[in-house]
C-alpha cells in the first residue's frame, strides 16, 4: 500500500538530493550515486523500446503503453520531488519498471557460474564498480543452487558445508512433508548448480536431496509473519566433481544489523521465476503487466542482483533477525544467500543472509534474515536451536 516509508525510499532511489543518503564518493557508492531522474526515464524508456523492437517485431500497442509508463513515471518523479503529496500505485508501479531498465538495480543473468554483465542495459558502472570483487563473487555464485521437484523449479538453497544446504521453509514445505514432529523429504528432489539461461538450463553437479535436517518452528503462510523463522536445512549427496569444486560451500559471517545497513552493495543469487508471477493478477496495474511482458521467458534461470540494504531500524513489525534490502528478487529467489561488499574491509564480501520475500505494488524492498542474529531460533519438532544445529553440523555461522 503507497505510503510515506514507501514514498521515501522512492526519494533515496530517484532523487538522493533530498535524502542525502548518497554522499559518499566511495568506488562501491559510485555505483549508486544516481544521474538526473528524467534521464534516467529517457534510459530506460530507450531500452525498452529496444525491447519490444527486437523481441516482438515493434508491437504498436506494446510502443504506446511504454510511452505513457515513461510519462506516467515522471508525473511520479514530479510528485515525490515536489514531496506535498504521495504517488498514486499506477505511479509507483511505473518507476518499478523504471529501476528495471535503468540499470540501477538490474538482475543479471549468470554464464559459466558467471556474471554476464550483457544481460541487463545500462550496466556499465556496475561491471566497474564489481570488477574487483568477481572472484569472490564468482565462488558464491556456484554454491547456489535451484530446489527442484522432478524438473519443477520451486525454489534456492546455497551450501554451507559440501552436504548441506540452507534454503526457505517455505520451500521445503513444497518438499517435504511436515507433521507429527517429523520431517520427510518427498521423492524425485533435486538441487541443481546449473539452469543457466545461455545454454538450455542444463544441469550442472545436480545433487539428490536426501533429507530436511532443521526447520522453523512454524508453518509459513500468506501474508508474511516477520517473527517467524522461515528456514529449512536440508542434506544433499556429494558432488561428483573433483577437489575443491566438489567440497565448495559459503561460511556465513557475524555482522549486526547495523553494519548491514552501513554496507555498501547488497548481493542475492537465485533463480527468479517468471516475471508474470511477480504481481498477483488482482494487484496488477497495466504498467506491472507491461513489465511481465518486457521480461516474460527467462523465469528459473540463474541470476545475479546488485542493491543496497535499506534501513529496518525502528520498523515495526518485523523482528530483530530482519534484513532489508532493493536487490531485484521475485518469486524463486526464495533460499537466495544474501551478500553484503564492504570498501576497504579485511574481508570484503561477505554472505550474511537468506532471503524470504518482498513487497511488491512498488514498494521496493524485500526481506532476509539476518542469520547470525537466529542463533536462539528453535527448531520444528524439538528444542534445538538454530545456534545448537550449525555447530553440531559443522556449519560454520561465525566464520
Amino acid at each position: 500500500m503507497a505510503g510515506k516509508a514507501q514514498a521515501q525510499r522512492w526519494r533515496q532511489l530517484l532523487i538522493p538530493r533530498n535524502s542525502g543518503a548518497l554522499e559518499s564518493t566511495g568506488a562501491l557508492e559510485s555505483a549508486m550515486v544516481q544521474d538526473d531522474a528524467l534521464e534516467r526515464v529517457a534510459r530506460a524508456k530507450e531500452a525498452m523500446q529496444r525491447i519490444v523492437k527486437d523481441r516482438f517485431g515493434g508491437d504498436e500497442a506494446l510502443l504506446k503503453a511504454v510511452d505513457k509508463l515513461a510519462i506516467t513515471s515522471e508525473e511520479a518523479i514530479g510528485v515525490l520531488d515536489a514531496a506535498a503529496s504521495e504517488p498514486t500505485s499506477d505511479q509507483f508501479a511505473s518507476l518499478e519498471a523504471i529501476v528495471a531498465f535503468d540499470g540501477t538495480r538490474p538482475s543479471f543473468l549468470v554464464k559459466k557460474q558467471a556474471i554476464d554483465f550483457q544481460s541487463s542495459f545500462n550496466t556499465a558502472s556496475w561491471k566497474e564498480n564489481l570488477q574487483s570483487y568477481l572472484g569472490q563473487l564468482e565462488q558464491q555464485i556456484v554454491c547456489v543452487g535451484r530446489v527442484e521437484l522432478g524438473q519443477t523449479h520451486i525454489g534456492t538453497a546455497f551450501l554451507v558445508t559440501p552436504t548441506l544446504a540452507i534454503t526457505n521453509r517455505h520451500v521445503a514445505q513444497a518438499i517435504a512433508g511436515i507433521g507429527d514432529d517429523k520431517m520427510q523429504i518427498k521423492a524425485n528432489v533435486f538441487l541443481d548448480f546449473g539452469r543457466e539461461e545461455w545454454d538450455g538450463r542444463s544441469s550442472f553437479d545436480r545433487r539428490r536431496v536426501e533429507a530436511l535436517l532443521f526447520a522453523g518452528r512454524d508453518p509459513i503462510v500468506s501474508p508474511i509473519d516477520h517473527n517467524k523463522f522461515d528456514i529449512g536445512i536440508i542434506q544433499v549427496s556429494s558432488s561428483e566433481l573433483a577437489g575443491e569444486q566438489g567440497n565448495r560451500y559459503l561460511p556465513l559471517a557475524n555482522i549486526s544489523r547495523t553494519s548491514f545497513n552501513a554496507s555498501g552493495i547488497v548481493t542475492a543469487i537465485g533463480y527468479p521465476g517468471a516475471a508474470g508471477d511477480y504481481v498477483p493478477m488482482k494487484l496488477q496495474t497495466e504498467y506491472d503487466k507491461v513489465l511481465a511482458r518486457l521480461l516474460e521467458g527467462d523465469g528459473g534461470s540463474k541470476r545475479f542482483a546488485p542493491g543496497k540494504p535499506v534501513g529496518s531500524d525502528g520498523v515495526a513489525g518485523i523482528a530483530n533477525w530482519t534484513l532489508m534490502h532493493d536487490a531485484t528478487t521475485i518469486n524463486g529467489n526464495s533460499g537466495s544467500p544474501v551478500g553484503v561488499l564492504q570498501e576497504g574491509a579485511a574481508l570484503p564480501f561477505l554472505t550474511v543472509g537468506l532471503h524470504y520475500g518482498g513487497a511488491w505494488g512498488g514498494d521496493r524492498v524485500n526481506w532476509a534474515h539476518l542469520l547470525a542474529a537466529a542463533g536462539d531460533a528453535v527448531g520444528y519438532g524439538g528444542n534445538t536451536t538454530f545456534e545448537q544445529f550449525c555447530k553440531t553440523e559443522g556449519i560454520a555461522l561465525w566464520g
